[in-house]
């Protein structure tokens, strides 16, 4: 290689080992002048190399680095300039992260789509706290695709939960479990956005949940049906921006002391009907425990399926398909 590079560690004078400081062994601070000369006969192992240390001292952690080089290959003042760029470019990276504020993501933080920089700093600044992007997989893509140019009054696609509910509800409590369920599950607080032809879904590290409460109690009990049935029907209607996270939200109606409907109402594109009793028993866990998601199971992330199918091999699954249809060339029952 052309450059070898070690990191030694960082040393104190609590690293020492009592026999040796019984000895009188001492760490030298400053090595400026104690470095080995090679052997002109010796064998370069890199046309570079470059060897680190950290050191504690009375200011501070200190970081040292010594740069040895074949003089038959590199002059001093090449040397000299690299060392100085390197000094200056670690300068500037403490300054940077000693800075409020700071971080963010890049390419190499996002190996499951393909993204620059320039798009990244975008989406960062119109997505304050942006966590992750993944790619959708097929059948997002299609839901989306429908949901958007559909023509329909309505999106088919945004479900429509109903829960009956016994018993005296906390709406607060309620409220804090909907809350934890989208801090649970980063899939729920996607959004989604062109890139590249198709969509990207962009995952916030927080996102606040929509939550609403109405109270029908007061109503006549034979309009109170009826009057619920308009508040389901204006909730169905309200569609979701896909651009604005999270495409979900709850609605706790009060019908009576003891009895109550919670309307969760979500798009299909953010998960699939296995999930829907995965995700209820959840919230009724989170419920139980005021929001508290300690004693849930750990959570399996959507984002490593994501990661699994982008290990699949696309052309090999079409191929299986076109064979398994071959000969189908009108609608035909799956089953």
């Amino acid at each position: 290689p052309q450059i070898g590079f070690n990191y030694l560690g960082r040393y104190s004078a609590a690293d020492m080992p009592e026999e040796l400081r019984g000895l009188g062994w001492t760490q030298v601070l400053d090595v400026d002048d104690a470095d080995a000369v090679w052997d002109a006969s010796m064998p370069a192992m890199s046309t570079l190399e470059i060897n680190s240390y950290v050191t504690d001292t009375a200011q501070g952690p200190r970081l040292n680095a010594t740069f040895a080089f074949a003089r038959g290959v590199l002059a001093e003042d090449e040397v000299q300039e690299l060392a100085h760029l390197w000094q200056t470019a670690l300068t500037a990276l403490a300054e940077y992260v000693a800075a409020p504020d700071v971080g963010g993501l890049t390419p190499s933080d996002l190996p499951l789509v393909a993204v620059d920089q320039e798009r990244i700093l975008e989406w960062e600044r119109a997505y304050p706290g942006l966590a992750d992007v993944w790619p959708l997989t097929p059948l997002q893509s299609g839901l989306l695709f429908h949901s958007r140019f559909s023509d329909a009054p309505f999106d088919v696609y945004q479900v429509q939960l109903v829960f009956h509910l016994s018993g005296r509800v906390e709406p607060e409590r309620m409220r804090a479990a909907g809350q934890a369920l989208l801090d649970r599950h980063a899939n729920l607080r996607s959004a989604f956005v062109p890139h590249s032809g198709g969509w990207a879904q962009l995952v916030t590290d927080e996102a606040e949940l929509p939550w609403h409460e109405a109270d029908l109690r007061a109503v006549p009990e034979g309009e109170r049906a009826e009057a619920f049935e308009r508040l389901l029907a204006e909730d169905q209607q309200t569609r979701f921006d896909p651009a604005s996270p999270p495409m979900m939200r709850l609605t706790l109606v009060r019908l009576e002391e003891e009895r109550s409907e919670l309307v969760f109402t979500a798009h299909h594109v953010l998960f699939d009907g296995w999930s829907i009793p995965l995700l209820l028993q959840d919230l009724l866990r989170l419920y139980g425990c005021g929001g508290d998601p300690g004693g849930l199971p750990a959570e399996r992330g959507y984002r490593e399926f994501l990661a699994w199918l982008a290990g699949q091999d696309p052309d090999a699954a079409a191929r299986a398909w076109a064979e398994e249809l071959d000969g189908v060339d009108e609608p035909t029952l799956l089953a």
